[in-house]
């Protein structure tokens, strides 16, 4: 009795009181983060140091501003800022605020983000994305940024439904008649064009710059110009699309935002180039190249621009100019292979993938323990009614339940030598060598599933394969998927590349069931060893092979 009435105490009173001071804490920290970032680094070093309370919270905040104008005087990756920033991460650990960590996290990963380096950003981002779930938004210290930076960066390494659920979260607490509620709509209109969904990107961008032009922000009109510029091309509507570039490079001139001048340059000099206007192209050109080169992580757009400069000089039948920039490219393209080229936004998302299926594959097993304690509780309960039963019918019952333990342990032996397999291919970062053990294993564990599946065949528990189809259902997993045949190509690429460059030269017009035949050749696997990959037959692989030596002739055994 008195326990209840202390439950009831503590629902009614102390979770609403501990709710609002946590809330109060939250609203004092934004006061603190507030007055850091209006003070110079002088004053804001002296007001920290004569602020005498929340000094664990106040340091770490201290820290994240200090870093930020650092960064803002530089307008670069810097010791100082790195520094400031890494000071504050530590700090976390002797605090447990999650909104705090949530916060700190993303202005770091920001940091690295808007410098493009996605690799260093991607760990902090993936921190704060997984607190994200746990903290209401009423809770979080700085919402709004806090979702419009995740949403950033999601959408940038190809998760734009990701990067669309946090826009929703930050609409919802966003003032409409705002700069940031613009910049919400824009990057709306933006992640829905990722998702192909050009209809309402356009309609999105529209609302951004209706509200940005109302509301005196001519910078964010003219980035809605260029994207809407965009569109108009993809439309066809090249005179639509020309004068709203123009714009958008005027606008931003006047502004000052030249990065954004430099990106309608290049969007307008692949116009200009589209139709011709090669004296337009080239001045545009000359001025965008101008301001990438000014900074050091705009290697991204540097790319563009040359590749505008090789499109340019073929045009001109400039062959000298157009090997000159190749050289160039190659050289950007080492660069942007550590800081945001394609190669590591695809990594960063397979790691992504990976950390989700992690905590599936945790919540499944969590799932499997409870689903396996109450069969443990159901069996012991049928086990005492059955005892009032005719002894013929309980010996039946239990002959019964041990066919499906033996059917269940059998499975779940071979679906944790899968995991296990899987595991290990993890954790050796996907080498070659690595997968070659990672298809031998599954080559065995498909010829053990085999087996078990005629056995169970013949025997008195057939039934329960023909219920449950677990086995069956085994063995289709273990066949390669397109993710698993992507990853695993990429490997291959990447460790044997003068094969791969070979096999693409020798072998003209591949298809890409042909080359997963070859390339699994070359891991020396036999026909029945692909065909268990592939789920195929053996003798569907041994044909594949005749048409590959019927259609390219000595070439294709000049590969082995």
């Amino acid at each position: 009795m008195y326990r209840t009435i202390n439950i009831l105490l503590y629902t009614l009173i102390l979770c609403p009181v501990m709710l609002m001071a946590q809330v109060a804490s939250v609203q004092t920290l934004e006061k603190h983060i507030e007055t850091y970032r209006a003070l110079p680094i002088t004053a804001l070093t002296k007001h920290y140091l004569e602020t005498p309370q929340d000094k664990q919270a106040l340091h770490i905040i201290y820290n994240v501003v200090l870093a930020e104008k650092y960064v803002a005087q530089t307008d670069a990756l810097n010791t100082q800022s790195t520094a400031h920033y890494q000071e504050a991460i530590q700090a976390l650990d002797k605090l447990d605020n999650p909104a705090l960590s949530i916060w700190v996290n993303t202005s770091c990963g920001f940091y690295y983000y808007t410098y493009s380096e996605l690799a260093k950003a991607y760990n902090y981002f993936l921190k704060s994305s997984f607190q994200l779930k746990e903290v209401p938004s009423n809770n979080l210290l700085r919402p709004t940024e806090v979702y419009l930076r995740n949403a950033y960066f999601f959408g940038n390494i190809n998760e734009p439904e990701m990067a669309i659920s946090y826009l929703e979260e930050a609409k919802k607490i966003t003032p409409k008649k705002s700069k940031t509620y613009a910049e919400i709509l824009f990057s709306f209109g933006y992640h829905y064009a990722l998702l192909n969904k050009t209809d309402l990107a356009e309609e999105y961008y529209t609302k951004a710059k209706c509200i940005a032009q109302e509301i005196g922000d001519d910078v964010r009109k003219a980035k809605a110009l260029g994207e809407l510029a965009i569109i108009a091309i993809e439309k066809k509507e090249l005179t639509t699309a020309e004068e709203l570039l123009l714009e958008d490079i005027k606008i931003s001139k006047k502004e000052g935002d030249y990065r954004n001048s430099m990106y309608a340059q290049i969007l307008l000099s692949e116009l200009y180039l589209k139709q011709q206007k090669l004296e337009k192209a080239k001045q545009n050109i000359a001025e965008a190249e101008a301001y990438a080169k000014s900074k050091d992580y705009l290697k991204g757009f540097e790319k563009e621009i040359i590749e505008h400069k090789i499109q340019l000089a073929a045009l001109e039948g400039d062959t000298l100019t157009e090997l000159t920039n190749h050289r160039a490219l190659d050289e950007i393209y080492k660069h942007l292979a550590v800081t945001d080229g394609e190669e590591v936004i695809v990594k960063i998302n397979q790691n992504l993938q990976n950390q989700n299926f992690a905590l599936q594959l945790a919540a499944k097993q969590a799932k499997l323990e409870k689903a396996k304690l109450l069969r443990i509780t159901l069996i012991v309960f049928c086990s005492l009614l059955f005892i009032v039963c005719i002894l013929a019918i309980i010996l039946y019952n239990r002959k019964l339940k041990l066919q499906e333990t033996t059917y269940q342990r059998n499975v779940l032996s071979f679906r944790l030598e899968k995991s296990a397999s899987e595991k290990r291919l993890e954790e050796t970062h996907k080498t070659l060598k690595s997968y070659k053990r990672y298809l031998q294993e599954k080559n065995e564990q498909v010829a053990k599933l085999e087996v078990q599946i005629e056995k169970i065949g013949k025997s008195s528990s057939k039934y329960l394969e023909r219920k449950n189809k677990l086995l069956r259902q085994l063995l289709e997993e273990h066949l390669m998927t397109d993710e698993n045949w992507y990853a695993f190509k990429e490997a291959f690429i990447k460790e044997q590349s003068d094969f791969y460059l070979n096999l693409k030269q020798q072998l003209p017009d591949l298809t890409e069931s042909h080359l997963r035949i070859v390339i699994l050749q070359k891991m020396e696997l036999n026909n029945v060893e692909i065909a268990n990959i592939l789920g195929v037959t053996p003798a569907a692989v041994k044909k594949a092979k005749q048409r590959l030596r019927k259609k390219y002739n000595e070439s294709y055994d000049a590969l082995f």
